[in-house]
């Protein structure tokens, strides 16, 4: 026999964690879909992930250096 799990029990066990993740926060969800949630395109993101803090403003120059120009020149 292979063991197999019911997706829709898989489906009520994440809803039952993500509303108990976000009602400490006092978000209360009551009807939502799995596939709402889901990104369909991407790739993974890392919980985790530092986010760098931005450094000192650019200089004039270094904007200027930075330009591309677009469109048509006359």
């Amino acid at each position: 026999m292979a063991l197999s799990t019911s997706r829709s029990l898989i489906e009520d066990e994440i809803k039952q964690e993500l509303k108990d993740s976000l009602n400490p926060h006092g978000l209360e969800v009551d009807n939502f879909y799995l596939s709402s949630l889901t990104p369909i395109e991407g790739s993974p993101v890392e919980v985790n992930q530092k986010i760098e803090e931005p450094g000192l403003p650019k200089t004039v120059e270094e904007i200027k250096s930075q330009r591309t120009l677009s469109g048509d020149l006359i």
